[in-house]
């Protein structure tokens, strides 16, 4: 068995021995879901009970409407006046009068505005609330997602061996050269580069990416989610998604990307049976894959009070990273 295959294995071990060390806080929280939605209620009422109902006339909906209500309600109200407390952040200058503080100022502004349009942050701060009543915890993981930001062209077609291609605007002569040479005059024409437009690029969009806290796991041995010495994000994510990002991936070369889109083909056809927070229920999926994100941790971690707009007490983790040295490679 190759070290690869022995390394996957280890990672998979790692996996199945995180998912049973906090069963019984996720069960509590997909509970807390049900309770919100209504779910939970949809259970055979007692004989005893039916027949309670049914002599003193009340229908045993109503019954169960209150309670559910209720719940609801009161939640509801709590998260309301959460979110009428929240402060709206605007940029200051530092010095009033200044130019400079005024124009750094405005920049900061301008590039607030912007991360709150592209990443909805009116729509993230009320599902966080939400997350931080239903289920005590708010998870979010903020990256940088090279498929969105809007479409900036497309890679340069290659021919067989690799060799970039061009079109040559006037003849529509498609060569390898980007130039062509007039013998006569000694005039240089230039060739346009061929889009292969199976390959765009994108601007890219740092993004804020909310997650529910039972998709976190942690290391069995660890006594928390902060002294784990490594973190396993779980989502699942569109086969077509996914086949797009692996495309996009500079740490791999052509036959490892061709290789992982066609473990993706492999698993065409398989159906998911996936826990829907938004909605407390279950729901099958098609084309899509489990996909399993492992962050170690090589780094300090440190733990102190902070503010945030939608929880209070709240906290920040600051980490420290050692960049690995090329050399140990």
């Amino acid at each position: 068995m190759s070290e690869k295959e022995t390394s996957l294995d280890k990672l998979e071990s790692m996996y199945h021995e995180a998912e049973t060390c906090d069963n019984d806080v996720f069960a509590e929280m997909r509970s807390n879901i049900l309770i919100m939605s209504g779910q939970h209620y949809a259970r055979t009422v007692g004989r005893g009970l039916s027949r309670n109902l049914r002599d003193a006339g009340v229908p045993k909906s109503k019954r169960i409407r209150l309670v559910k209500n209720h719940t609801q309600k009161a939640i509801n109200d709590a998260k309301d006046i959460v979110a009428s407390m929240v402060p709206g952040v605007m940029p200051y200058p530092a010095v009033d009068g200044e130019t400079r503080h005024q124009k750094a100022a405005e920049v900061t502004r301008k590039i607030w505005t912007t991360c709150r349009e592209q990443n909805k942050w009116d729509d993230f701060r009320e599902k966080s609330i939400d997350n931080f009543f239903e289920l005590g915890e708010v998870c979010s993981k903020i990256y940088f997602n090279p498929l969105k930001g809007g479409l900036r062209g497309f890679k340069q077609k290659v021919d067989g061996d690799g060799t970039p291609l061009y079109k040559n605007p006037l003849t529509g002569e498609v060569t390898t050269d980007s130039s062509n040479e007039n013998l006569l005059t000694g005039e240089i024409t230039y060739n346009e580069p061929m889009a292969d437009e199976s390959k765009p690029e994108f601007h890219g969009q740092v993004v804020i990416e909310r997650f529910a806290p039972y998709d976190l796991l942690r290391d069995k041995a660890a006594k928390d989610i902060n002294e784990s010495p490594w973190l396993i994000y779980r989502k699942m994510i569109s086969n077509d998604i996914l086949k797009s990002l692996i495309r996009q991936s500079t740490s791999m070369d052509d036959n490892e990307k061709n290789e992982a889109i066609e473990k993706i083909a492999e698993g065409k056809g398989t159906t998911y049976r996936v826990f829907n927070s938004g909605m407390g229920s279950f729901e099958e999926k098609e084309d899509h894959t489990l996909l399993k994100e492992i962050f170690k941790k090589d780094m300090e971690v440190r733990l102190r009070p902070g503010y945030f707009p939608f929880v209070e007490p709240g906290f920040e983790l600051d980490i420290r990273w050692k960049k690995p040295d090329p050399k140990d490679e």
